[in-house]
């Protein structure tokens, strides 16, 4: 009976076509082959079945048993399909993670932001199908979210977010790994960009820590977190924490050699608050130190440290002739570049007449003769400075109608120029055929323009951006520096507004 059973199998599976047995003698293996067989065939589940039904009826003995073994096998086999089944799906939900995720990417580049929130809520579901909820692509995809979220200001939104994810990384990784570092640094500048500098130096802090532990003092990113600390105890006021910071940052780029770049941009800003701290020597050193680790092709960096000596030469005592050739050196850069780089042109062109202004308010000494070519220098450069900076505005106005390249943040600066141009202007006293008033309206004009500048219903300082700080100070230099007699009363108090 045995054998007209196994016969019986291997006959209807040969019928299958889909497996084929060697022509053996009925024997212990053969049976063998024709389980193993029967476990791949994809109705063996319906054997299964007839293999039952010969058992239930008597016929064989040994068939009820090997029922038994097949029935177990196929509820094996549905369990493999239920994973291959889940692992399929994990994998589409990855799939999907990745490509919105890069989806986003592209929309944020394109500053289409809200349509990147919506790729990037959808990467957060799918990484949490595809990986789980406690998986650290998981924590990245909420990180993702969370950035654009502090882009566009939405900072009730983005707070959680950081917050899950940092508490993924600490779970997986261990407070010690560089990731968890990463997370909390960029939590600090969450906080910071709110101006919450208390919680913003906590989370540098705790940031610190672990990359001191991971990477130890001489890297990038612990240079990277350090200058950061540096800027949050500037803003508390503690002045000589920030340069202690600021010189620990430099002191570990200086240490390993590399990223040339960032290591002049954080001197000349440790410069400038040896500068603006009282100590012009020690800014001085610092510069100096750039000039000579900077390479001849960058040439942004020399005009920026030739700026700044020219910055510190005026804060010194009688050294007002080195502070106008480090200028003449920075202007000559400038205009080489002064397409690609047209409001950095017109700033240099201001300084040179504000170093000029300067000499002539404070030199008692010049004749009549140098007094008035003096002057004349002053107003040429100021008028230049003017010309270029409204033409840089206009077109600028006019990419950001068509959507082009130009962002609101670069309109706003150039505005801010205009009206600092303006004002060396009206203070040399060279405005040409206009009036004095008529500048400081032309002043009001580029500073309270609705196209240039959103309505911002919160008069909080807290709340305004760092261009809108900056038109705080513009504002704040029109009123003091601008005579009383050229200052219209109405305009003064418009301006009084955004200080």
């Amino acid at each position: 009976m045995r054998r007209s059973l196994v016969r019986f199998l291997a006959k209807s599976l040969r019928q299958e076509s889909l497996v084929s047995f060697p022509q053996a003698p009925w024997a212990p293996t053969t049976n063998c082959s024709v389980l193993r067989c029967i476990s791949n065939h994809p109705r063996w589940i319906d054997f299964s079945n007839t293999y039952t039904r010969y058992g239930e009826h008597g016929y064989c003995t040994s068939g009820a048993l090997m029922a038994v073994i097949i029935s177990s096998q196929a509820s094996q086999c549905q369990e493999e399909q239920q994973e291959e089944k889940k692992d399929s799906t994990k994998e589409y939900h990855t799939a999907q993670w990745r490509v919105y995720t890069d989806q986003a990417r592209d929309l944020v580049r394109q500053k289409e932001y809200d349509q990147a929130r919506a790729y990037l809520e959808k990467a957060v579901e799918k990484a949490v199908k595809g990986f789980g909820a406690d998986d650290p692509h998981v924590a990245s995809a909420k990180q993702n979210l969370a950035e654009l979220y502090r882009l566009t200001k939405q900072y009730d939104k983005a707070a959680p977010l950081y917050d899950d994810a940092i508490q993924i990384l600490m779970q997986h990784y261990g407070m010690s790994d560089i990731r968890v570092a990463f997370a909390l640094h960029n939590i600090a500048g969450f906080y910071l960009a709110q101006q919450a500098l208390d919680k913003a130096e906590e989370y540098y802090q705790r940031s610190l820590q672990v990359k001191l532990a991971a990477v130890g003092p001489g890297h990038t990113e612990t240079s990277s977190t350090l200058f950061h600390l540096s800027e949050v105890y500037w803003m508390q006021g503690e002045q000589d924490k920030a340069i202690e910071y600021g010189s620990k940052a430099v002191d570990a780029l200086k240490t390993i050699g590399s990223n040339m770049m960032a290591y002049s941009r954080r001197q000349a800003r440790l410069a400038d608050m040896l500068l603006d701290s009282g100590h012009p020597d020690k800014a001085e050193k610092q510069l100096l130190e750039i000039q000579e680790v900077t390479p001849e092709e960058d040439f942004q960096t020399h005009a920026r440290v030739w700026e700044s000596l020219s910055k510190v030469y005026r804060a010194m005592e009688g050294r007002t002739q080195d502070a106008e050739a480090c200028m003449d050196k920075a202007l000559s850069i400038r205009e080489c570049h002064k397409d690609e780089y047209p409001l950095s042109y017109s700033a240099c062109l201001r300084r040179v007449a504000e170093i000029d202004l300067k000499a002539l308010q404070e030199t008692t000494s010049l004749g009549d003769t140098e007094a008035m070519a003096l002057k004349r220098h002053a107003c040429k450069a100021a008028q230049q400075a003017t010309a270029w900076s409204k033409k840089t505005l206009q077109s600028m106005m006019t990419q950001k109608k068509k959507k082009k390249t130009d962002t609101r943040i670069r309109v706003q600066h150039a505005a801010l120029e205009v009206a600092q141009n303006l004002l060396v202007s009206i203070q040399l006293d060279c405005t040409g055929q206009e009036s004095p008033a008529i500048l400081v309206q032309s002043m009001l004009d580029v500073l309270e323009n609705p196209d240039i500048w959103p309505l911002n219903d919160s008069s909080s300082r807290e709340s305004m951006t760092r261009t809108e700080k900056l038109r705080s100070h513009t504002c704040q230099d029109i009123l003091q520096r601008v005579p009383k007699e050229n200052m219209p009363t109405h305009i003064a108090s418009k301006l009084q507004r955004y200080i």
